[in-house]
């Protein structure tokens, strides 16, 4: 597997677009930079440990959230489209991706294309394990008609729509994560009662993750790029519990400092290849 990453010397909190970026007093968080620094040099390093290829790019000044960079695109093979983000502070982060994909060869789809539709990339649209079904999340971020154009790009065999509506899951992947082709973890309360339903039909063993570990240490934003070991957030021990008892290997990181801006994990990398 070939992961990307952004290299997070610009990433700091300037705005507040989730409920995760202000304190109790309703002030941005402040971040730590050189625990940053070193919090992101180890989640590359632990990937690279689990033999996972990973390709980093550099920082762009004025975009403190680009660091997350699974919701920049939806990528499949060698096509990308671009995502239409949802906040005008992070608009502009999609295009400064694009010169990178061209240049390694991908097909690049604009998200001018999306018109008024919104879709935030792999932050709310997810693929199953062997690339046939994409797993729709809509409600905060992403609008549900973006999949129509989506389907026209990809052409999966099929699409799972999945509707959220707690505004602490704002995106999919806080509260959605494939495991393996059979298992999926995710937040009971973070969907409709349709969405859950068509969860229980696309796989037989669901691991379902407190609201409580899933906010605090952002336990379902966790990565599992080889159906075995699963990385995540640190302190998430019922979780963590549940993971090894159901025979993956759990490998707890610290993404604090990024936890302050809402994002974990999952969110600081884009899969290029399975």
């Amino acid at each position: 597997m070939k992961l990307l990453m952004l290299e997070p010397s610009c990433f700091e909190i300037l705005y507040s677009i989730n409920p995760f970026m202000q304190d109790a007093q309703g002030q941005l968080k402040k971040v730590d930079q050189s625990k940053a620094l070193l919090q992101w040099s180890e989640l590359k390093k632990t990937f690279e440990s689990i033999e996972v290829e990973v390709e980093v790019l550099p920082a762009h000044k004025g975009y403190p959230d680009m660091v997350f960079c699974a919701n920049h695109a939806l990528v499949q093979g060698k096509t990308v489209l671009l995502s239409h983000m949802n906040s005008k502070e992070r608009l502009g982060e999609p295009e400064l991706y694009r010169q990178w994909y061209e240049l390694h060869s991908y097909k690049v789809v604009s998200a001018e294309l999306l018109g008024k539709e919104r879709l935030e990339g792999a932050g709310d649209a997810l693929w199953s394990r062997d690339g046939n079904t994409l797993f729709a999340g809509y409600g905060f971020r992403s609008t549900k008609g973006a999949y129509a154009f989506a389907n026209e790009v990809f052409s999966p065999r099929k699409i799972v729509y999945l509707r959220l509506v707690d505004s602490n899951f704002y995106h999919l992947d806080t509260c959605f994560s494939v495991l393996d082709e059979n298992t999926v973890a995710i937040v009971e309360s973070a969907f409709d009662s349709e969405s859950l339903a068509r969860i229980t039909e696309n796989f037989s063993k669901i691991i379902k993750v407190s609201r409580f570990e899933a906010i605090e240490s952002m336990a379902v934003n966790c990565f599992c790029p080889d159906g075995k070991n699963v990385v995540l957030q640190h302190g998430a021990k019922e979780f963590v519990k549940e993971l090894s008892s159901a025979g993956f290997s759990p490998i707890e990181v610290d993404t604090s400092e990024f936890i302050k801006a809402g994002g974990s994990v999952f969110c600081m990398k884009a899969v290029l290849q399975q």
